[in-house]
């Protein structure tokens, strides 16, 4: 498919480490789609990661393109993915978002909603990611339907109501 730009690491280590690379772009395997990154997210796990802190949990293949979190839009479906198309605006998990594309599991992403922009769907990492995916992909939820959630936090917990239209 020909080379891309990606930010690669060598070796563990501080922002030094970084360095702007062509790399051949991926291609979509069994169950993946290839993502053109529009907004990456950057989280205190990436730097962990790369200065090699959690070497023992995270292990690293040098070299390679960190991140993970982004938003982009789909360019390439593997033949047995079903829920994606081509032009699909997605944001969740890929390997190596510090690049122009990156591949995903389609189980890890999901469509953006028309309201949020690009940079705005790239921050959302964790808890807002499930809670999305529970609400709209497995639970439906659709136009003017109600729906309330629980939330715990320590010993204060608050019922939050809100109505999706």
């Amino acid at each position: 498919m020909g080379k891309m730009n990606a930010i690669t690491i060598s070796n563990y280590g501080g922002p030094e480490v970084m360095e702007l690379a062509r790399i051949d772009t991926p291609e979509p395997q069994s169950g993946q789609v290839l993502v053109q990154i529009k907004y990456a997210s950057v989280i205190p796990l990436d730097f962990k990661i790369r200065n090699g802190w959690l070497k023992d949990v995270f292990p690293s293949s040098f070299p390679y393109t960190p991140g993970a979190s982004m938003a982009g839009e789909i360019i390439a479906v593997a033949s047995n993915v079903t829920e994606f198309q081509l032009g699909d605006r997605v944001f969740g998990n890929v390997k190596g978002s510090y690049a122009e594309y990156a591949l995903a599991e389609a189980s890890q992403l999901v469509k953006m909603p028309d309201i949020l922009s690009f940079e705005e769907a790239a921050t959302i990492k964790g808890g807002a990611e499930s809670a999305w995916k529970a609400l709209f992909t497995e639970g439906n939820l659709e136009k003017d339907q109600t729906v309330l959630i629980y939330s715990c936090r320590s010993w204060w917990c608050w019922p939050v109501c809100c109505s999706i239209g």
